[in-house]
């Protein structure tokens, strides 16, 4: 049976000296592909337009490099190049097209990229003042190296907002505001959805455009619980009555480059921007809603949303229950695993949960990068070591120390005439070394020393 370890967060420190070795290596190295990430979300939010009577559909978009293919660059002496091409377009009730905007996607990097490394992924906006009206957004990305298409099935359709009265508020964005701290006090947002969801450990909150005149107030509540009643009894509901208003409207900074906005001022002093801060940080995988009430003076609105938060990254090891408990015997006690092996589903998971989170260093955020880099090890490991005697790499001798330790400084290979082929593992910052043989020859390494440099 698999469990769905999304639905908690996790954490871990090791008890030995390897513990010190996981998060001293560069974030690059810590974060895994695991399990395979979505190559390609948008959303498109509709707005209002503040200096016109047009209103504004803001499309969103993030495509991973993994869907496209790296060929050598004929152009260059060394080096690999990507093409494609992003094609977002807006069509009315009647099927004609109001706004279409075509990108040409070119991506250059000196070496093709390996197996488990983590790309950044391609991000950038669009805007389209269109009249109020309903539309459907059609978006299509080509690669032109292996003919790949990428074409949305679902017609999305977005109804563009009109000037609106007071505390008529916009769709929401996920996004969080960063201020510049220099003398000029800018204030950016910046997108932190994927589609309608977010990415699980992010910073974000919602930001609304929403008019307000000066002397109105405004009163803001919001609550956020998970979808279902799974476990209930132990997850959280958050709630809270934070905001704050950001006086202007948007503006887009390098639309072909990234999805960052800058905070401009509007004609209209009443146009502001509501920003809800909100603990997506906190939030474990899965589904989640979202309900939000807003009032100034008689005035009141209520919103719902529901939302997944998405582990991209997830190492696949913790895909499978046994295997993610399994490879728990490197570090935790026989009692310790019994109480996650023993009893009902709800208790498993709660030992389960339970250890990880009485390990995890920060407990501010739901996502641990100590759990993460110790079951991206696990995933590494059956990689490299598994054989057909042993299937499951992160059981092996090899499997135990990578690990513990991570990757060894320097790796020496021996394979004498008439002897079993031997390896010494070399760990110069920890001062250790290891020795293993293959002493019957089936490609299964057994530890035979463990020494100090």
């Amino acid at each position: 049976m698999t469990l769905h370890w999304h639905s908690f967060a996790c954490g871990l420190a090791l008890t030995v000296a390897a513990l010190n070795t996981i998060l001293a290596q560069p974030q690059q190295e810590r974060e895994s592909q695991g399990q395979s990430a979505l190559l390609i979300s948008y959303e498109a939010i509709p707005f209002y337009s503040v200096d016109s009577a047009a209103a504004l559909v803001r499309f969103h978009y993030r495509i991973s490099q993994r869907f496209f293919v790296f060929v050598r660059d004929q152009g260059s002496s060394k080096g690999f190049i990507a093409k494609g091409e992003l094609m977002v377009e807006l069509r009315n009730k009647q099927d004609i097209a109001v706004g279409r905007e075509i990108r040409q996607i070119r991506l250059n990097r000196d070496a093709q990229p390996l197996e488990n490394e983590q790309l950044s992924d391609l991000q950038g906006s669009v805007t389209f003042p269109v009249p109020e009206d309903e539309y459907t957004v059609i978006v299509s990305v080509d690669d032109k190296e292996s003919g790949r298409k990428f074409i949305n099935r679902e017609r999305k359709v977005v109804t563009a907002l009109p000037r609106n009265a007071l505390l008529e508020i916009s769709n929401p964005i996920f996004a969080r505001v960063k201020h510049d701290g220099g003398s000029g006090s800018e204030t950016f947002v910046i997108p932190t959805n994927r589609g309608t969801n977010v990415t699980f450990g992010v910073t974000s909150g919602l930001l609304y455009q929403v008019y307000l005149p000066e002397s109105a107030p405004i009163n803001v509540r919001w609550r956020i619980q998970r979808q279902g009643d799974f476990l209930s009894d132990w997850f959280q509901t958050f709630a809270g009555d934070q905001y704050s208003l950001l006086l202007g409207t948007l503006s887009p900074l390098n639309p072909q480059e990234e999805a960052t906005y800058k905070v401009i001022d509007a004609k209209d002093p009443g146009w502001k921007l509501l920003y809800i801060p909100l603990p997506i940080e906190k939030l474990d995988p899965g589904g989640w809603n979202i309900d939000v009430e807003c009032s100034s003076g008689e005035k009141h609105i209520t919103r719902h949303y529901a939302f997944q938060v998405q582990w991209l990254n997830r190492p696949a090891a913790l895909l499978n229950s046994q295997m993610s408990i399994d490879a728990l015997k490197h570090i935790a006690t026989e009692d310790e695993l019994a109480g996650m092996q023993t009893g009902s589903f709800d208790r498993n998971v709660k030992a389960f949960y339970d250890f990880w989170k009485t390990k995890d260093p920060d407990t501010t955020t739901a996502y641990n990068e100590m759990m993460v880099e110790y079951y991206r090890r696990v995933d590494e490991a059956n990689r490299r070591f598994s054989t057909y005697n042993s299937p499951d790499g992160f059981q092996t001798d090899r499997g135990r120390i990578f690990i513990l330790y991570g990757e060894p400084t320097n790796i020496e290979k021996y394979i004498p005439p008439g002897e079993a082929p031997s390896e010494l593992w070399v760990y110069e910052r920890l001062k250790r070394k290891f020795v293993f043989s293959d002493k019957y020859k089936n490609g299964n390494f057994l530890l035979i020393a463990a020494d100090t440099l």
